[in-house]
C-alpha cells in the first residue's frame, strides 16, 4: 500500500516544479487533488477487485499485482527518462564548466605547467 502513496507524493512534487503551474496555486491545488483522488480510488478498488480475483486462487492475485506494477512503471517511464536526461545534461554542463573538463576541482594540478 505504500507504493501508490509514494507515487502520489512524487507526482505532486513533480507538478509543483512544472513551468505551466508557476505562480498559480489554485491550479496546482486542483491538479494535486485530482492525483490524490485517483490514488484514493485505486486504494479503494484494489481490495475490492482482489476479493473477486482471489476466488480463482492466490496466483491470480499476484499476477494482478505484477500487472499493476508494470502498468505503473510504464506510466512513469517517460518521467524517469526525462529525469535521467536532465541529470546527464547537468553533469555534462558541470564537467565542461571546470578547467580541463574534469568535474572535481581537487583533481587539478597545483602548478600551472605540471600535468
Amino acid at each position: 500500500m505504500l507504493g501508490p502513496l509514494l507515487q502520489q507524493c512524487l507526482l505532486s512534487a513533480d507538478l509543483g516544479t512544472h513551468k505551466s503551474l508557476k505562480g498559480d496555486s489554485r491550479a496546482l491545488a486542483t491538479v494535486t487533488a485530482i492525483i490524490d483522488g485517483t490514488g484514493s480510488l485505486g486504494a479503494a478498488l484494489g481490495p475490492f477487485v482482489t476479493g473477486f480475483i482471489s476466488k480463482t486462487g492466490w496466483d491470480s492475485v499476484f499476477i494482478m499485482l505484477i500487472l499493476c506494477a508494470l502498468i505503473a512503471g510504464a506510466c512513469l517511464s517517460g518521467l524517469v527518462k526525462s529525469e535521467i536526461q536532465q541529470i546527464i545534461q547537468n553533469w555534462r554542463n558541470r564537467s565542461s564548466d571546470t578547467p580541463n573538463g574534469t568535474a572535481d576541482p581537487g583533481a587539478q594540478p597545483l602548478l600551472e605547467g605540471s600535468s
